[in-house]
């Protein structure tokens, strides 16, 4: 994540990958969003940090 600032992210300190999914509104889906190691960006923004998950495309969404 070199020369990204990051505003406003959550950090997800025991999101388990097989086991927890993230849930994705108004409108929002996992194809609209980038990944870069354990970060989950949307638009080059950061929105989350999930620690100890080492790839976070290898994460499941649903729609909330």
């Amino acid at each position: 994540m070199d020369g990204v600032e990051i505003f406003y992210t959550d950090t997800i300190v025991d999101f388990e990958v097989g086991v927890d999914v993230i849930g994705l509104a108004d409108g929002l889906t996992q194809a609209d969003l980038t990944f870069d190691g354990n970060a989950i960006k949307l638009d080059g923004q950061v929105l989350a940090i999930l620690q100890g998950v080492a790839d976070a495309a290898g994460v499941d969404f649903t729609t909330v």
